[in-house]
């Protein structure tokens, strides 16, 4: 009896119900004969069949990015790196074999745990499952499930650990041979009593994190359909906002933070453009002393606060190319380089003083854009920048930085453009036409609380800390939305628990709208949310405090009636009663970044 086919086809049903993402604007309408069809190439001119040869349904590939184990006291985590190959069967199913190493960082007397991880995959394509076969699909999603084990040396002895897991492979095509990707993953593997130096409440661990990487397939090559470029004769508009990682001597030190930045910029040439930007910053050091027991003992040194203009020039380099610029294509990429002058403030925790002076700082990065609708687009950028501080006292030296930033860019659509695209409308098109509405939607995500009047994170370190909420909201009009939110959380201080609930309301203005027009044929937009808070803080007795808060909000409209969106939010509370016993508020800011969904009705 072939039960593993069958429950393998009844896995892809679940999977294409609950991701029908897969078949958004990005793929093209599929022939009903095509998807029965599964091993027809379709190459625009011709028809090819599903190559015959087998090294042609090879593909490799690396990825890096985090791993984490918990137990549910203390989490271990370091970076982690992949290599894999695999095989394609059929345009569906694939599998692939892992070969993985990280260097897990342990909380006890010894530094880190190599450890080495052998797997293997079944890949699912749930795109060519729910919407056919396309070979010009730019973006893709599969499910991915696999076993394996992880060969990790804990001071001295050597332990296998069995484990099986569950991902998401999000792919973007930048050619039929090339496939950038993003992978986030959990599972569940043997019980770790090595690692942690102590015997685990269950007999599993839990682990999680995720994976960027990219894939090179040996299938044959092929052109994809290309379109005029009309974005470079205007204006754009840029929101990032991302991780910040200071670069300091010792292994005892440790910093990191969050940077936003806001900019305006245009092309003067195809290959040359100008981007000016506000750019505001924040991250906490620590410093690590070692005590007796072994355990670490973290001393709070400083906080720190910047604000600053920046100004950058652009260098598209694949518009060098005559050929790359007479087509219009989804993926970009700009080299910029600039200079930043600003003010900054330091909290000097350890000597009670607090230092104010004028920053500057040379930087270079690399934005990698994918293309989310005619004049949209989202990117990666990471940044590393050179820090000089102009201190009366001088005892400040130069600084290094990396940073690492997701944004979006808006282009400004001419009145043409947008006149065609309100016009040029098919069925599908016309079903995202706005219309008054309520909504109801869902929402999780990490938020980076903050206590006090020096703003240290809650929990003396990162200040990372889970939330989960409900929302309800209406449309007004095609630039303005209201909405109502109730979220939930807990941070720590002082190793104690606090739950914290935040009720909020905000007015929601499409920034798509209002700087490109409002067009049916646009399936992301961005909202800028703004109002009044409410936040409740709680151990033993619950205190409130009134604040503002506000965010940026970048939403995909998968279906007609259902959106996905990304939140990065800023909440400030003017008080709270909570006082621990060192004066101090717990929840003072709030930073983070909320992912959630939503349906209208």
């Amino acid at each position: 009896m072939n039960i593993l086919p069958t429950i393998s086809r009844l896995g892809l049903y679940l999977a294409a119900a609950l991701l029908m993402a897969a078949n958004t604007s990005w793929a093209q309408e599929t022939d009903p004969a095509e998807y029965q069809v599964q091993g027809l190439w379709r190459n625009h001119d011709k028809d090819s069949l599903f190559p015959a040869k087998a090294y042609q349904r090879l593909y490799f590939g690396a990825s890096a990015g985090t791993l984490a184990i918990t137990d549910r006291v203390s989490t271990c985590s370091q970076a982690a790196f992949n290599a894999y190959a695999g095989y394609r069967f059929s345009p569906i199913h694939s599998l692939r074999l892992n070969l993985g190493y990280s260097r897990l960082d342990v909380p006890d007397k010894f530094r880190g745990a190599p450890s080495i991880s052998l797997g293997a995959d079944y890949v699912a394509s749930l795109s060519d499952f729910v919407g056919g076969f396309n070979p010009n699909r730019i973006v893709d999603f599969s499910t991915v499930i696999g076993i394996g084990g992880r060969i990790t040396r804990y001071t001295g002895k050597t332990k296998i650990s069995p484990y099986v897991q569950l991902g998401m492979n999000i792919g973007f095509r930048f050619s039929n041979q090339f496939r950038l990707f993003v992978e986030p993953y959990v599972g569940l593997t043997s019980r770790q009593t090595e690692l942690f130096m102590r015997e685990c409440p269950s007999r599993f661990n839990l682990y999680y994190g995720v994976m960027a990487g990219i894939q090179y397939n040996l299938e044959p090559l092929r052109s994809g359909i290309t379109t005029a470029n009309s974005n470079f004769d205007s204006w754009f508009v840029d929101y990032s906002c991302g991780w910040h990682q200071p670069l300091v001597q010792g292994a005892n030190t440790h910093m990191s933070g969050v940077q936003s930045q806001f900019s305006i910029g245009c092309w003067i040439t195809p290959v040359i453009g100008l981007r000016l930007g506000a750019v505001a910053q924040e991250h906490w050091h620590s410093v690590t002393h070692m005590i007796k027991a072994g355990a670490r003992d973290y001393d709070i040194y400083r906080s720190q606060h910047m604000a600053s203009v920046r100004g950058e020039l652009m260098f598209n380099i694949p518009n060098m190319s005559k050929r790359w610029r007479k087509t219009d294509h989804w993926f970009d990429l700009n080299i910029l380089g600039g200079i930043s002058y600003g003010w900054i403030r330091r909290d000097h925790l350890v000597q009670s003083e607090r230092v104010s002076c004028s920053t500057w700082a040379y930087t270079a990065a690399v934005q990698t854009l994918f293309r989310a609708s005619t004049d949209t687009w989202l990117y990666l950028e990471p940044r590393f920048e050179r820090n000089g501080f102009d201190l009366p006292s001088g005892y400040d030296t130069p600084e290094n930085s990396l940073t690492l930033s997701i944004g979006t860019r808006l282009y400004r659509s001419n009145k043409a453009n947008r006149r065609l695209q309100r016009s040029n409308l098919t069925h599908r098109d016309s079903l995202y036409r706005f219309r008054r509405n309520l909504w109801v939607g869902a929402q999780a995500g990490m938020l980076r609380v903050f206590h006090g009047t020096d703003n240290r994170p809650a929990d003396g370190g990162v200040g990372i800390s889970p939330a989960f909420g409900a929302e309800i909201g209406y449309d007004l009009h095609p630039l303005a939305s209201i909405r109502g939110i109730m979220t939930y959380g807990t941070t720590k201080f002082n190793n104690e628990k606090y739950k914290m609930l935040d009720l909020r309301l905000s007015y929601m203005l499409n920034i798509s709208n209002v700087w490109q027009g409002q067009t049916p044929k646009r399936r992301f937009d961005i909202y800028w949310n703004v109002g009044p808070s409410l936040s409740f803080v709680s151990k033993r007795d619950r205190q409130y405090s009134f604040g503002v808060w506000t965010s940026l909000q970048g939403t995909l409209r998968v279906m007609p009636k259902w959106d996905l969106y990304a939140e990065p939010l800023v909440q400030y509370n003017f008080k709270n009663g909570i006082n621990p016993g060192n004066g101090q508020s717990i929840d003072n800011i709030k930073m983070g970044v909320m992912l959630g969904t939503r349906y209208h009705f």
